[in-house]
């Protein structure tokens, strides 16, 4: 006996006469139904089951082609990565290396010319490129080491011929010659410096450069250096003095000593403004060296050159005057050499420039 209309909301939906449907039940309950009509019988067949049920199977198979689709896009694209790392590796460390030749101007080695025919292409190339720069690089060191030495030679001569007539052995001179001599005494031990740091510089290159360390007096350093500099000084309108210095010996070659605090000098005269002072000053620094420190009162180095201020022919006024009057390797050298005699070199700006070099103590017995 079928129920009453209403009371059965699957019943009601078998006889509306639509076949195949979606109902919910008086609980809440959602029905998937269809129904088949026996004419020849009369009889009318339902079959229901509970929606969730009936869609149970395909969202697992929908689930499962999800689930199976991410782990193939990962693994796809961890390949892709891994490939894609296998061809940019060798591409960076060309990259590095073209950054190192840049930065340091030191030789950068060669790639080795493997991987894909692209790859051993570049690394090919790259590597001619660097056979024919160390090639040209050996070709000016040798032109500039054997032009140094072809000038060097007269200008000694020269430069021992401007003494003699400014000491006046050889003759008293008028106050206007006397000037002109001493022009042509201080642009002739110029150019020697300017000689002295391209020769420098060769054996920088060839690894040549040495050094020969003993116990040196950092006051008597100190003074010697502010005496031998006084008249170039003097030529700047600026005056060099003595500031505070502790009492010690470093451990340092006396030459090369002199020739960073020369360079150092030098930089601070042609910068300082005209009518102010040079100060020669030494401090024990956090590594129990001592530092020696040459300091103007300059505008000091620009900002953005202090990442390059060390560099060879670095110069921060390259256009100006008195970058024309040097090579830009006067701080390269002096780096080089505070390094071989196991000290280092840096600049800071406190009311001025400050460039120092600290250098290890000698050993009091």
């Amino acid at each position: 006996e079928l129920p009453p209309p209403g009371e059965s909301a699957l019943v009601d939906a078998a006889l509306s006469g639509i076949t195949t449907g979606v109902v919910k039940d008086q609980s809440g309950q959602r029905w998937i139904y269809a129904t088949r009509h026996l004419e020849r019988v009369g009889w009318l067949f339902l079959r229901a089951v509970p929606y969730d049920q009936a869609l149970a199977p395909a969202r697992a198979s929908f689930t499962q082609f999800v689930t199976i689709s991410v782990i193939v896009l990962l693994a796809m694209a961890m390949l892709v990565l891994g490939l894609s790392r296998t061809v940019s590796k060798p591409l960076e460390q060309m990259a590095a290396k073209m950054r190192r030749m840049t930065d340091h101007m030191d030789k950068p080695g060669r790639l080795r010319e493997t991987g894909a025919p692209e790859i051993r292409s570049v690394a090919r190339a790259f590597n001619q490129l660097m056979d024919e720069r160390e090639a040209l690089d050996n070709l000016k060191s040798h032109f500039v080491s054997n032009v140094s030495h072809e000038l060097r030679t007269p200008l000694t001569s020269i430069n021992g011929s401007l003494k003699l007539l400014a000491s006046g052995k050889t003759g008293e001179l008028t106050d206007k010659a006397n000037n002109m001599v001493h022009v042509a005494l201080r642009n002739s031990e110029q150019l020697q410096r300017l000689i002295s740091d391209l020769l420098d510089f060769n054996k920088v290159v060839a690894g040549e450069l040495t050094v020969h360390p003993e116990p040196l007096s950092v006051a008597g350093m100190l003074k010697e250096a502010a005496s031998a500099t006084a008249s170039y000084a003097e030529a700047h309108n600026v005056r060099i003095k003595m500031g505070s210095m502790p009492e010690g010996q470093v451990l340092a070659d006396p030459h090369r000593v002199r020739q960073i605090l020369d360079n150092f000098i030098s930089n601070a005269c042609k910068f300082a403004p005209a009518g102010t002072t040079v100060a020669l000053s030494a401090e024990k620094d956090e590594n129990e060296r001592i530092r020696l420190i040459v300091a103007d009162q300059g505008p000091g180095v620009p900002e953005h050159f202090l990442a390059r201020l060390f560099q060879r022919f670095a110069q921060a006024e390259s256009h100006s005057s008195r970058a024309k009057s040097g090579t830009g390797l006067g701080l390269a050298i002096c780096q080089e050499l505070a390094h071989l005699m196991g000290g280092e070199v840096g600049y800071y700006y406190r009311d001025g420039a400050h460039f120092w070099v600290a250098l290890p103590q000698a050993k009091t017995r």
